[in-house]
């Protein structure tokens, strides 16, 4: 287990920031937060014993918080969720179809219901853009809209508890550390990447590309990466939404970048009503 954290996040300690551990057991949650890798294994394998579902941040954190705005501000490595419940061939056509993916991941990992898959980059990205880059993989791979930033995945090594009379093992089925790639291998024009996610038809105003987030505004820039404060989020996300749009940007890219970063923090607590809501205020912003 520790040697699976220190490759997703690198090898190290207090000098990464902390580790997250959550644990989840009928609705009660626990958040934990260890500077040491060793300490954060022995406390999942802890809760798992127990009966609880553990779960790590996958990207460290930089304070006690398991929020996009206190993740780090790059990325070395990508991930994907595969969940076979609502699939016809079950898991093994799920394994199947991430095996058969053009780019081969670093690290497999059987859930329990499912599969998680990691690609480790040659170098870090801006987490921003490693989001992206996830959104395509989960296009194309027919996986979970798991590319947020903040995004907890299960421990290997702990127990799957959602059926609790027969617990399954969270293992590890491939682990190839040679298998870094670089992050421009998922954003050629040829490739299988992101690209195909939002295409982007000739716009009637000036155009700004997600990727050249450096051309917008300092305050918007700040805004959609820092969030706002309660009480003014749903105001701010239409301030962002109204203001992505005269730039050009399409719906889909507008909820993309709402979705990867810390403006839309108040959209994914509102769970399976947050896109819901995201469209009509979209609806709106463009009157």
């Amino acid at each position: 287990m520790k040697e699976f954290l220190d490759y997703i996040q690198g090898r190290g300690s207090s000098s990464l920031g902390y580790t997250e551990i959550r644990s989840i057991q009928a609705g009660d949650v626990r958040q934990e937060y260890f500077s040491e890798r060793a300490s954060a294994t022995k406390y999942a394998l802890a809760r798992s014993a127990g009966g609880w579902d553990a779960y790590y941040g996958v990207l460290p954190r930089l304070s006690k918080q398991g929020t996009a705005d206190s993740v780090t501000a790059n990325s070395q490595v990508l991930w994907a969720d595969l969940d076979a419940k609502d699939n016809i061939g079950g898991k093994q056509s799920v394994l199947d179809r991430l095996i058969r993916y053009d780019i081969p991941a670093s690290v497999i990992v059987d859930s329990g219901n499912g599969y998680h898959a990691y690609w480790k980059l040659q170098e870090a990205i801006p987490t921003p853009r490693a989001c992206l880059i996830m959104r395509g993989l989960a296009k194309q791979l027919g996986g979970d809209h798991v590319y947020d930033a903040a995004r907890i995945l299960r421990v290997p090594g702990t127990s799957n508890w959602k059926d609790r009379d027969h617990p399954k093992a969270v293992r590890v089925i491939r682990f190839d550390t040679t298998r870094d790639m670089r992050a421009a291998d998922f954003e050629h024009p040829e490739a299988i990447g992101w690209r195909e996610v939002a295409p982007r038809p000739a716009p009637k105003t000036t155009y700004v590309p997600p990727s050249d987030r450096e051309e917008l505004p300092d305050w918007l820039q700040d805004l959609i990466e820092r969030g706002a404060p309660q009480g003014q989020r749903s105001e701010a996300i239409f301030k962002v939404m109204v203001n992505l749009g005269k730039r050009g940007y399409t719906d889909d890219e507008i909820i993309g970048i709402i979705e990867t970063n810390a403006i839309g923090e108040k959209v994914t607590q509102m769970r399976s009503g947050g896109m819901r809501w995201m469209r009509q205020s979209l609806a709106k912003s463009r009157t």
